[in-house]
């Protein structure tokens, strides 16, 4: 099976604040930063099935409001994980986090949405969120962006035959440098939010030993994360008339 791999600091991240992107948690375990979530409502995070291999997962926390961790976070305590019950190492690699009480949103902490864009979407510009190793060497909130892709010269890329199979079933992306740079994921940049117009398409997976980047596609996993919580998409679901507001020039339902 092919691991995850330790590599290099991101390449071309730069520091973002934490109050243009609310959504983004550290998550630890034992004081040590592992890897990275997403709120997606009051008492659920989205992250990783592979973050989660200590157990016991109550020993887990949850930094939320920080971009400088740990300056100003609110820290709350992981209750339960639900791993993707398929979940073997490399696929179905999602997990979908309650936490102790309810998240308190602020200015440096809010929910966002899940993308309404569905799997036939093949090519995206996108930026991935993650706490990670500033120029300065301390642990900031930072951006980089990707271009998210299934096709067939992405897959050729690969060298995992289990990795292919992940984007030929559409359960995930091949995440492309911008041409001319190289981006490689450190192990605790797992979890990952990545993001399009400020809506959540896919997060970070892991990293071939030989061959490229992976991320968890979302919208392939809707139906898994309505049966975990059955209230979880009235809270991150954005009503078609919603969407036609802020989309003024589109037909509803476009």
């Amino acid at each position: 099976m092919t691991r995850i791999q330790s590599q290099a600091e991101v390449v071309a991240g730069t520091d973002v604040d934490i109050k243009q992107h609310q959504y983004v948690v550290a998550i630890v375990f034992f004081c040590e930063l592992v890897g990275n979530g997403v709120i997606l409502a009051e008492r659920w995070i989205l992250s990783t099935a592979s973050m989660f291999y200590h157990i016991p997962h109550t020993k887990y926390s949850v930094a939320t409001g920080t971009d400088h961790y740990p300056d100003q976070a609110t820290w709350y305590e992981v209750d339960c994980v639900y791993k993707h019950p398929f979940y073997n190492g490399l696929d179905d690699n999602i997990a979908l986090v309650s936490i102790e009480g309810a998240i308190e949103y602020t200015e440096r902490v809010k929910p966002i949405a899940l993308t309404y864009i569905s799997d036939h979407t093949d090519t995206l510009a996108a930026e991935m969120l993650w706490y990670g190793t500033s120029v300065n060497k301390t642990i900031q909130l930072r951006k980089v962006t990707f271009i998210l892709t299934s096709d067939q010269s992405c897959v050729d890329q690969l060298s995992d035959q289990v990795a292919k199979h992940i984007i030929t079933d559409r359960a995930g992306y091949c995440m492309m440098p911008e041409q001319g740079t190289y981006r490689a994921q450190w192990y605790n940049a797992s979890g990952a939010p990545i993001v399009v117009n400020n809506e959540l398409h896919a997060i970070f997976s892991f990293n071939e030993n030989d061959g490229g980047a992976v991320a968890t596609r979302l919208w392939h996993y809707r139906p898994w994360m309505m049966s975990v919580s059955n209230t979880l998409f009235k809270v991150v679901d954005r009503s078609e008339e919603e969407r036609s507001r802020e989309r003024p020039n589109e037909a509803p339902g476009v």
